[in-house]
């Protein structure tokens, strides 16, 4: 049975092996940045990596986040950044799980209820869009997006804040509980990547 777990710097090499499974070179961190991207945010107490792994403990899709500061110009706000998220297809059934985790995972941090932000290509973005009521049922709603083209990637990247939804109780429950078909189309993967110079 697949399960989720946390990811400290020990699992550097797992994730980098899958990211270079569903990323083109230019994508992904080497093992060595990302050991220390993850030993940094656990130094820091703001570690929200999580991983699923297979019925033989294998690394088959994982999600790297942490605390930092808002994107938007101008503004001083923490909140949850989310880096990275990659699935394998057997991973895909798990997603509304792997959220579910980082929500608990925030909670137990005293972060609960913080805006979550990240860069993600267009499919996702228009995904999320189509989907809204898959976001909703966590307890939070997408509210800002801003699409730019990255030059080096050569492709349409879009940055997209959620912010928890007044009044609405986060659900933590129902950890086996499957990915709504909707989002089943979400693709092997979903990089998002860290951009300095959004507005």
């Amino acid at each position: 049975m697949s399960r989720i777990l946390s990811l400290s710097p020990a699992h550097a090499a797992e994730i980098e092996s899958l990211a270079r499974r569903l990323y083109p070179e230019s994508y992904h961190l080497s093992e060595e940045e990302i050991a220390e991207n993850l030993e940094g945010v656990e130094e820091e107490g703001c570690n929200f990596c999580l991983g699923i792994q297979d019925d033989d403990k294998r690394l088959v899709g994982y999600l790297l986040a942490w605390l930092d500061n808002t994107l938007i110009e101008g503004r001083i706000e923490d909140v949850v950044l989310v880096d990275d998220l990659a699935l394998l297809p057997a991973a895909r059934p798990h997603l509304v799980s792997l959220l579910r985790s980082l929500l608990r995972a925030m909670d137990e941090a005293g972060c609960s209820g913080s805006p979550i932000e990240g860069t993600v290509r267009k499919s996702l973005e228009q995904n999320f869009t189509a989907h809204p009521e898959v976001v909703e049922s966590l307890g939070y709603q997408l509210v800002g997006s801003h699409e730019y083209t990255d030059e080096s990637l050569e492709e349409v990247l879009v940055w997209i804040r959620f912010e928890a939804i007044e009044g609405r109780a986060r659900q933590y429950d129902d950890e086996d509980e499957e990915e709504p078909d909707e989002l089943e189309d979400l693709g092997d993967t979903a990089r998002l990547e860290l951009e300095d110079d959004l507005a």
